[in-house]
């Protein structure tokens, strides 16, 4: 039997390195050490899947072509989440804003209008102040 180092059998079977390495992971490749600890994978087990590969009708190539849609499709669903987390954020400063400066305008109402006594702006003219009377209201044409 022999034995290829992970570059190797990635080579042989047409794939990257890593998507090899998450193949031992995932598809359970049984592996062997070297004397320096390295991985090494027997010759007849890459046959014996590169069989049913071709069986399956799949080729290195369309695999590797079905990654790159796949890391593009998760590019695409990664750009659409920080857009819409920049939208949200646009949204809460927006409305925060709208929020201080109808505060403001609270405010301001308050400055504008007189709130002594609860007369809500509405004092009697100053000659009634000076001369006093007025507190009832007088009709035209009675004294």
């Amino acid at each position: 039997m022999s034995k290829l180092n992970i570059s190797q059998a990635a080579k042989a079977v047409g794939v990257s390195r890593s998507t090899f390495y998450r193949h031992i992971e995932n598809k359970g490749i049984s592996t062997t050490k070297d004397d320096e600890g390295n991985p090494l994978v027997d010759t007849a087990r890459l046959t014996e899947r590169s069989t049913r590969q071709r069986r399956a009708g799949w080729t290195g190539e369309d695999v590797s072509d079905l990654e790159r849609k796949l890391y593009a499709a998760q590019a695409a669903l990664d750009l659409e989440t920080v857009r819409r987390e920049a939208e949200e954020a646009a949204r809460e400063k927006a409305e925060a804003g709208e929020a201080h400066w109808r505060a403001q305008a609270e405010r301001l109402t308050l400055l504008l209008t007189d709130q002594r006594n609860g007369l809500g702006g509405h004092r009697r003219p100053w000659w009634q102040r000076i001369f006093g009377g007025g507190s009832e209201r007088h009709e035209p044409g009675k004294l």
